[in-house]
């Protein structure tokens, strides 16, 4: 049985990557293949992922120039993704582009945004000059999104409920899942199970599934789920 996972195989090794999505491919509704995949393995990297027939989100964050942004989203058509990540940041009239530039597509792809980076706390926000709370921030952006007809958002679980009153429509995707207190880079983090409850539609999960036994992480996973 598939659950409402995306597990994210921050990974440049091709075949570590593949090995671990076919072990657990079953369990999961699809793949996230970040910056560390692409950058190493590109377009054909991508293509022989697609070969295992589940949904992939790759998740490059775009943030540039409203140029660079869509002449690089351009050169992603006719590859075999379901998701692609662009930061919200952007602002309007690049992300009004870009979502017209994915429904131009051969095979049209969804497009979601990236609200509040799940390692940055308010203190972080604060460093780089944004004196927002993250969840006012979070829900700033998420406006932006909704005028931009942005598919769905990227965003830490106790914020779901902020952006499902804006717009009932938006996927959410909510990285930053632990089963337990972690010692990584993620600070506003939930359990699985409170995203789910909190309104999340796919969870984002990597280390806690692909470092060690990953059939044995997902098992453990899902069975919190219940």
């Amino acid at each position: 049985m598939k659950h409402r996972i995306f597990v994210a195989l921050d990974t440049g090794d091709i075949n570590q990557a593949l090995n671990i999505a076919k072990e657990i491919k079953n369990y999961i509704s699809g793949v996230k293949l970040g910056l560390e995949f692409f950058t190493k393995n590109g377009r054909k990297g991508i293509e022989t992922f697609s070969k295992l027939n589940i949904p992939i989100f790759l998740d490059l964050k775009f943030f540039d120039i409203k140029n660079t942004v869509i002449k690089a989203i351009k050169t992603l058509d006719g590859l075999p993704i379901n998701y692609l990540s662009i930061h919200l940041l952007n602002g309007k009239d690049t992300l009004i582009e870009a979502k017209k530039t994915v429904n131009s597509f051969t095979n049209p792809i969804k497009l979601l945004g990236v609200t509040v980076l799940t390692s940055f706390s308010d203190e972080n926000l604060k460093e780089v000059g944004i004196n927002n709370s993250s969840l006012n921030q979070v829900s700033l952006l998420a406006d932006l999104a909704k005028i931009s007809k942005i598919d769905g958002i990227v965003c830490a679980s106790n914020e779901i409920k902020t952006i499902k009153n804006i717009s009932s429509n938006f996927e959410i995707f909510v990285p930053g899942v632990r089963l337990k207190e972690n010692d990584d880079d993620q600070k506003r983090i939930s359990t699985p199970l409170q995203a789910i409850k909190n309104g999340a539609d796919f969870l984002v999960i990597g280390r806690p599934i692909t470092k060690g036994d990953p059939l044995k992480n997902i098992k453990e996973i899902i069975n919190s789920l219940n």
